[in-house]
């Protein structure tokens, strides 16, 4: 296991802090990095996973209105490059992502089928960062923190959109 890219987790209302901006349940990180079951750079249970490809989310009505445009680019682009469909929560499902105001970039990851879950962001938050965390709420991980070194990667390059800096 590659332990030197994981920060000691850190309890916050019963989810441990991995790399600073995903929020794992504590079943997901033994799931994750204490046997030998992650293969992929996502969570490999489907259950975790949002039905119909449909992500329902409500958005605090506080959250800074920058920040909201950011939200819905966000979501727009993953929707065009994806099956992922992002619809405002109607109270037809229990489980849906609420967006707030946070003091950095977090996300729960993959659907938990706990209700409301979180999506925190800051003023510091763009709208690469958002969708970043929005990939962590649909369930995938970084990886860099993969239990598998093969899966490592070194780019030499990094690519980034005009559109998202």
């Amino acid at each position: 296991m590659l332990n030197f890219f994981i920060l000691a987790p850190v309890s916050k209302k019963n989810a441990s802090v991995v790399l600073g901006d995903m929020l794992l349940t504590p079943d997901q990180y033994q799931f994750l990095f204490t046997n030998d079951s992650f293969k992929r750079h996502g969570l490999a249970r489907t259950f975790t996973h949002w039905a119909d490809a449909i992500v329902p989310y409500k958005v605090d009505t506080a959250l800074d209105p920058m920040l909201k445009q950011f939200l819905k680019d966000a979501m727009q682009y993953i929707s065009n490059v994806s099956c992922i469909e992002f619809k405002l929560h109607d109270g037809s499902t229990p489980d849906y992502v609420f967006v707030t105001t946070g003091t950095g970039c977090t996300s729960q990851v993959g659907k938990l089928k706990q209700g409301q879950q979180t999506l925190k962001l800051s003023k510091s938050c763009g709208p690469g960062n958002i969708i970043h965390e929005l990939l962590h709420t649909l369930g995938f991980l970084h990886m860099h923190v993969s239990t598998k070194p093969s899966n490592i990667s070194c780019p030499t390059q990094l690519h980034f959109s005009p559109s998202l800096t």
